[in-house]
């Protein structure tokens, strides 16, 4: 799903169920190759920001965050992007 926004949307949230290192991965995609747009994924713990990949490719681009968890954090990944005038 595209999100064209200035604050994080919320896509994906769980519960851990057990202590460990775990990777969250998802694709990111600017969307447009003649303006300076990003795409953001953050990845949030207990409802903070603990971490942040960006893109600026027309492609989906691969991303993954390794983080350690415990029982009971609830993790989600959320998107983004931003727009900045195109100057030549």
């Amino acid at each position: 799903e595209y999100t064209a926004s200035d604050v994080y949307v919320k896509v994906y949230e769980i519960q851990i169920q057990q202590d460990g290192v775990y990777r969250f991965t998802s694709e990111i995609i600017s969307g447009n190759s003649s303006t300076s747009v990003y795409g953001y994924m953050g990845l949030y713990k207990n409802g903070a920001i603990i971490a942040e990949a960006s893109t600026n490719l027309v492609t989906f681009e691969y991303k993954a965050i390794d983080h350690t968890c415990v029982k009971g954090d609830i993790m989600s990944i959320r998107y983004k992007s931003s727009h900045t005038a195109y100057s030549a």
